[in-house]
């Protein structure tokens, strides 16, 4: 059997509305849920857009980032991170000392994995910062930022690859961060990455806004012969409930986690709550919606 491992994609968070983005004391709280609900082999815990969140609650991100991996670390759960190769985690350009420093100081804080990303796929972003990242102690995992068009094809992404492996990338993650990567041309190309490189795990990321997701999913981990490991990540509707729905029990196996009753016992506890807090949520929407039409129509 192929054996496929969740990651959950909970650094996504920190770039919602205000009330969806935990502080450091709620991340403390939920750490345990997680890794009691045993589905995950990696966690996304920071990166991106959560340091400067952190910044903006006034709290110490580095404080927060310990904070978050040590209870994951201790049930034995890789955290993993999000970097922007070249800005390391701002929005422009960071001196090569400083993101050097910055993997270093990550993985002290207890970050096993970076995910190192270029949004115009420019390796020149991306390859310093493997050997960086490397240097730390960290696993480096580069970055295929995936889109739709003439441009973007499987021997594009696939030249990419190379030159990110050779460059010294153990693993390969397909960043389909508008779920519009179509799953046949994401499948071809997990094809071509593992026959060329059989050792590389290959880490798929999809956002369900379209609703490609699920079969881009699928046709990833179908396509991933030479390893046992594939990498699936969430955003939104691809849930592992759905996933474990979709594999052929047969084929696959879902990694050293055991399914456990704990996602049943949640919706027992909480369903009927959350179906009258979504009332009062619609209710207050037409409640204010009537309270500005009579104000416009009065005034």
């Amino acid at each position: 059997k192929k054996e496929i491992k969740f990651s959950l994609v909970y650094r996504d968070m920190w770039q919602s509305s205000g009330k969806y983005q935990p502080r450091a004391d709620q991340l403390a709280r939920i750490a345990p849920l997680i890794i009691e609900m045993g589905c995950f082999a990696r966690v996304e815990t920071n990166g991106g857009a959560f340091e400067q969140v952190n910044l903006l609650y006034g709290e110490n991100p580095n404080k927060a980032v310990r904070t978050f991996t040590k209870p994951l670390h201790e049930a034995g759960i890789q955290t993993h991170m999000l970097d922007r190769g070249l800005n390391a985690l701002r929005m422009y350009p960071v001196p090569a000392d400083v993101r050097r420093l910055m993997y270093k100081v990550k993985h002290a804080q207890g970050v096993d994995i970076t995910r190192i990303f270029c949004g115009l796929n420019e390796v020149r972003n991306i390859i310093p910062s493997i050997k960086y990242a490397k240097e730390a102690g960290m696993i480096p995992q580069a970055t295929l930022c995936i889109t739709y068009s003439p441009v973007h094809t499987v021997e594009y992404y696939s030249r990419i690859a190379d030159q990110l492996i050779e460059a010294g990338a153990p693993e390969i993650c397909l960043k389909d961060m508008a779920g519009i990567g179509r799953p046949e041309m994401l499948g071809q190309l997990v094809k071509n990455i593992k026959e060329k490189h059989p050792e590389v795990i290959v880490q798929y990321h999809g956002h369900t806004g379209p609703g490609l997701s699920m079969a881009s999913i699928l046709e990833v981990c179908e396509n991933d012969e030479k390893q046992r490991m594939a990498y699936c990540r969430y955003y939104r509707n691809s849930t592992y409930d759905n996933s474990m729905l979709f594999y052929d029990t047969e084929k696959y196996t879902h990694g050293i986690y055991k399914r456990t009753d704990y996602l049943d016992r949640l919706i027992e506890k909480y369903f009927t709550e959350q179906k009258i807090m979504m009332f009062f949520y619609k209710s207050s929407r037409r409640r204010l919606k009537t309270e500005m039409r009579d104000k416009y129509e009065s005034g």
